[in-house]
């Protein structure tokens, strides 16, 4: 069987960016071992002036240029055409496409049979964004969503959460599949340093950064000791500043480190020495620093927001609070930070968890039988 994964991938194997980049790479890290597959990628890069392959573990990587110009206004057709043009040369038995929105012309004019992994809920991320630009460019995001989520025949969600919201909007085999979480988290056996705190996503308003410092600022007040490590890109210059400027206001500099994107290899390094993970998005599906922690046997305080109550055991691999909640999310890490015993339980369960929904061989095998299903109904 001949898959293409046409999806967002890492230029290099070590440097993952963001979650959807990271659950192409450690699927295939399970499919590799299923035998009679023969896997590719297809994905566009900025920057690049002409097209390329190269092989990678035995996969083919076909990367395109990406147009960016006027990119939200024409939909994007001219990257969609390149693409499709490409994928009628590959000629795959299936086409498996990684977040819905950037594909939905060519899943609803696919020559092969399709399937499209839906990563994030566009309608219900959007409204956290500030700036002229993105309030324009929402509406062309959110439209798109909705054209995608329409014609698609063929979905997989990747939390209950969010069959729930796409089972609304369209008629399309919905099928429930978690993201997988690579064999390396899994490996991680370290209890961490006590007081160090992880959040390791972007920085945006839809993280809620900000509220993260206050809950901080609480525990400072409370003579908690207690380091939180950010590790992320910044996606919103104009949110950065403002939390630099809250941590010098509040002289939190001594409790909160930025360390910036970080390559693969840095991030399970930062897993190996953080006692939890901390996550107070406004929006999530389904997050995946959630499902590493759990795998490296980590605890999570999290809001109880979207797909994380799906991810979060309350009191048994973790804590998920309402959001915007600070004095009872700082509560939550406090009670946390003063018990070992309590987070290494928490820990063990979440691994256990973890070993049981998100092992890569595990997903993949899910995932090929999807594909065998698709094929099969297409004949």
């Amino acid at each position: 069987m001949k898959v293409l994964i046409v999806t967002p991938y890492p230029s290099e194997k070590n440097k993952i960016k963001g979650g959807v980049e990271a659950s192409a790479v450690y699927l295939l890290e399970g499919l590799k071992k299923i035998k009679d597959l023969y896997l590719s990628v297809l994905t566009w890069k900025k920057g690049l002036k002409k097209e390329m392959c190269i092989i990678r573990d035995e996969i083919k990587i076909y990367c395109v240029p990406l147009m960016e110009r006027v990119g939200n206004i024409t939909l994007g057709m001219m990257n969609k055409y390149k693409l499709k043009q490409k994928i009628k040369e590959i000629k795959p038995d299936i086409v498996h496409f990684q977040n819905h929105p950037n594909y939905v012309y060519l899943c609803w004019k696919s020559d092969f049979p399709c399937v499209t992994t839906v990563h994030g809920i566009i309608h219900r991320e959007v409204v956290f964004e500030k700036g002229v630009v993105n309030f324009f460019r929402k509406f062309f995001r959110i439209y798109l969503e909705k054209l995608s989520l329409k014609k698609n025949t063929h979905i997989i969600c990747v939390s209950p959460y969010s069959v729930e919201v796409v089972r609304k909007v369209t008629k399309a085999e919905i099928y429930f599949v978690p993201n997988p979480v690579s064999e390396s988290f899994f490996q991680i056996n370290d209890s961490g340093e006590d007081g160090r705190i992880l959040c390791a996503a972007p920085i945006s308003r839809l993280k809620n950064m900000l509220g993260l410092f206050e809950v901080v600022n609480v525990l400072k007040e409370k003579k908690v000791s207690v380091k939180l490590i950010i590790a992320g890109e910044v996606r919103d210059g104009d949110y950065f500043k403002e939390l630099m400027q809250y941590r010098k206001k509040y002289n939190l500099e001594d409790y909160i480190e930025y360390v910036g994107h970080l390559s693969e290899r840095e991030l399970i390094e930062e897993y190996k020495k953080c006692c939890m993970l901390v996550l107070m998005s406004f929006q999530e599906n389904s997050p995946m620093v959630i499902q590493q922690a759990m795998a490296a046997g980590k605890p999570v305080v999290a809001t109880k927001v979207g797909g994380i109550p799906y991810l979060v055991k309350e009191g048994k691999t973790g804590f998920s609070v309402e959001g915007g909640d600070i004095k009872s999310f700082a509560g939550k890490i406090k009670l946390l930070l003063e018990n070992k015993l309590l987070r290494r339980e928490f820990g063990e369960n979440g691994r256990r968890e973890a070993l049981r929904r998100f092992k890569p061989e595990i997903i993949a095998k899910r995932t090929y039988e999807i594909y065998q299903r698709i094929i099969n109904n297409s004949l």
